[in-house]
């Protein structure tokens, strides 16, 4: 995406490189908060889009053959400076390390929705873990956080939007897109909540050969 987030984005990188001059300490930290930011409204733009295309029936999902790990750590790298400012532990625990057959930019957009989710509902002290594992010619990934959970009562509205798509306030704007691209890969969205305990969101895409 081209825009002036990417400008912003692009001079904070010459900046942080040091092209222009040397920065003292602070300075680093004050250019890497907004690489941070620009990088989480550039997100937020790509989601407003994908649902807005979602929603009209032009959002196209093409699947290939594509190594899933560094889809996983690219997201979780991505929001590990997010995490740590809110003082949440954000950790990969990788137990799946080969193909499936997924589109990686829909992909991508998924696990952002899920792992933003679970860190901005996840208090201080608190985890978030990505998981993922082979099932039964499925890929199996899971989303836990130790948050306040959700309540039983907004449990059905939740799955019901899993299930077709479209906003609404429990979960936020990223639900309502992860649903259908799931469904579109041909694997399934689920969600299994203890209240006081936390959440985990799991989906599965099809694995390789």
């Amino acid at each position: 995406m081209c825009g002036p987030v990417s400008f912003v984005n692009g001079f904070a990188g010459i900046l942080r490189d040091g092209v222009l001059g040397p920065l003292s300490p602070d300075q680093i930290q004050a250019v890497d908060r907004i690489r941070e930011g620009s990088d989480r409204l550039l997100h937020l733009v790509d989601r407003l889009i994908s649902f807005a295309r979602i929603q009209d029936g032009t959002f196209k999902v093409e699947p290939r053959e594509q190594n899933y790990a560094p889809v996983v750590e690219g997201v979780v790298s991505a929001f590990e400076p997010f995490a740590a400012r809110k003082g949440v532990s954000l950790g990969l625990e990788p137990g799946f390390s080969g193909a499936g057959l997924l589109d990686p930019h829909a992909t991508t957009l998924v696990l952002c929705n899920l792992v933003d989710n679970a860190v901005k509902f996840t208090p201080a002290g608190g985890r978030v873990s990505v998981r993922t594992r082979r099932e039964e010619g499925f890929i199996l990934t899971e989303v836990a956080d130790s948050g306040a959970g959700i309540a039983a009562g907004d449990l059905g509205e939740i799955r019901r939007r899993l299930r077709k798509g479209g906003p609404g306030t429990a979960g936020g704007l990223g639900i309502g897109i992860v649903g259908p691209i799931v469904a579109a890969h041909g694997g399934e969205v689920r969600v299994h909540s203890v209240p006081g305990e936390g959440t985990t969101f799991a989906f599965t895409l099809p694995a390789g050969r």
